[in-house]
């Protein structure tokens, strides 16, 4: 939704209402938009400035929400399909987690990859970033959540593998490392 500054000739910001089981929780994006430029019936950002940098600006912000409501689908998804019980305080939780990056499985290899290189271990963590560019190539580059990573996906990588005509090796090599990080 959308908060309108006073005056009405600033700046609103967009925000986020998650309702669960009769509780709301709000997640502030820090996105700004005057009035003009808010759908309230579609709650999408309407394209009306004749200035070609204030629409990209507003393309980029619509790619944003775009991307942070799939964001919170996939969150409640996994949760649900688990069966496990959750509150709107925690997906609005999980969802700050994923801005931070720390919920993302490449944000978390990156920290260790660099976790890694502090240690001295070049070599190694060398061999997690060829791991996790492989896994991205799998992915066709969309994010995964950790939460998302499962025995199905693992053994839908391990496929994928074998079908591209990497060596049994390899194929090891990088199950051990993915579970090694995971874990």
């Amino acid at each position: 939704d959308f908060k309108v500054s006073c005056p009405k000739s600033q700046e609103g910001m967009v925000y986020y209402q998650v309702s669960y089981k009769r509780t709301m929780k709000q997640i502030c994006t820090g996105y700004k938009l005057y009035l003009h430029e808010w759908n309230k019936r579609s709650s999408e950002i309407v394209f009306s400035s004749f200035s070609e940098e204030r629409n990209a600006y507003l393309q980029v912000l619509q790619t944003k929400i775009v991307n942070d409501k799939r964001i919170l689908k996939r969150i409640i998804a996994v949760w649900e399909k688990r069966g496990a019980s959750y509150t709107a305080k925690e997906v609005v939780q999980a969802f700050m987690r994923y801005q931070e990056g720390s919920l993302l499985l490449s944000s978390f290899m990156e920290k260790v990859m660099e976790q890694l290189r502090r240690a001295g271990k070049v070599r190694t963590s060398e061999t997690y970033r060829s791991t996790l560019n492989s896994f991205m190539r799998f992915r066709k580059d969309e994010e995964v959540l950790l939460e998302e990573i499962d025995s199905d996906l693992m053994m839908d990588y391990e496929t994928w593998l074998k079908s591209n005509g990497i060596s049994m090796n390899t194929v090891s090599f990088y199950m051990r490392i993915l579970r090694a990080t995971y874990n």
